[in-house]
């Protein structure tokens, strides 16, 4: 009875990822995760945010016509996420909750939010003193970034997930993933966020590995009218679902669940006490 969460894969198009963090929900609350269309060789990838969300979105108003809807996505995954809000309000659909995991926002084309000069330098000045200060980790999540790109550029796109039989991580490649990867750049490139009457739910890492222009709401307080509620985690963009960082994202987001569906179901509460 209690309203679903719809999970939105990042940018590794699979949703694996999620496992450390979905253990620490209640065992009564439904997920769902949306994994990047095109993944298994059986049909083309989609070649836009819009035709991403309408897609996903197709597929949860089949078994959830009425809402209310409750969205969340890391990185890439909340961009798409926040399009998916953005067609539920136009059909005229409740956001019951619109969670972002490290998420960041600009303006114009997100291709060429870098491309300034100014930014640029910014950029390489803040690389510098992350080597300054903390050179083992700054360097870990850098070559830990290039070799990610690189592997998914040449095919190797690599998951893993926990074996209960064998009590082991097991891993391996995605053998379709390169065309799903570079089409899925291309539509990050051009797309463009447009302001909505949403508030935000903002995860962000407490380590900040790369230049952000909005430290402090990752740009979301241009576009999300109703404000953006900052939950500060700690780790990475790398580790932010590992851990205690996990255990904390999952307690925060069931409550404010809890939240959503206690205001609608005043029985249940009644039963919860």
């Amino acid at each position: 009875p209690r309203p679903p969460l719809y999970l939105v894969h990042g940018g590794g198009l699979h949703v694996l990822f999620y496992q450390t963090l979905v253990k620490h929900f209640r065992p009564d609350q439904p997920l769902f995760a949306l994994q990047a269309r095109g993944l298994d060789g059986s049909s083309p990838p989609l070649e836009s945010i819009e035709e991403m969300a309408f897609h996903y979105l197709s597929e949860i108003l089949e078994v959830n016509p009425e809402g209310p809807f409750c969205l969340a996505g890391y990185s890439l995954g909340g961009i798409i996420a926040w399009e998916m809000a953005a067609q539920l309000l136009k059909f005229g659909k409740p956001v019951g909750l619109l969670a972002l995991f490290d998420a960041v926002a600009s303006e114009g084309p997100l291709g060429k939010s870098n491309g300034h000069f100014k930014k640029r330098l910014k950029k390489l000045g803040y690389n510098v003193s992350l080597l300054w200060k903390n050179p083992a980790e700054a360097i870990k999540y850098k070559s830990h970034v290039l070799r990610y790109n690189l592997q998914h550029r040449l095919g190797k796109m690599k998951f893993g997930y926990f074996d209960r039989r064998k009590n082991r991580i097991e891993e391996g490649f995605i053998p379709y993933g390169k065309e799903v990867y570079e089409k899925s750049l291309e539509a990050y490139a051009k797309y463009c966020l447009q302001p909505l009457d949403v508030q935000v739910d903002l995860f962000k890492a407490r380590e900040q590995m790369f230049w952000l222009e909005d430290p402090e709401t990752l740009g979301w307080s241009k576009f999300a009218r109703k404000g953006v509620r900052v939950h500060e985690i700690g780790g990475n963009h790398l580790t932010l679902f590992e851990g205690k960082n996990g255990q904390t994202i999952a307690a925060t987001l069931q409550q404010l669940l809890d939240e959503l569906y206690f205001g609608k179901e005043n029985d249940l509460k009644m039963e919860s006490k």
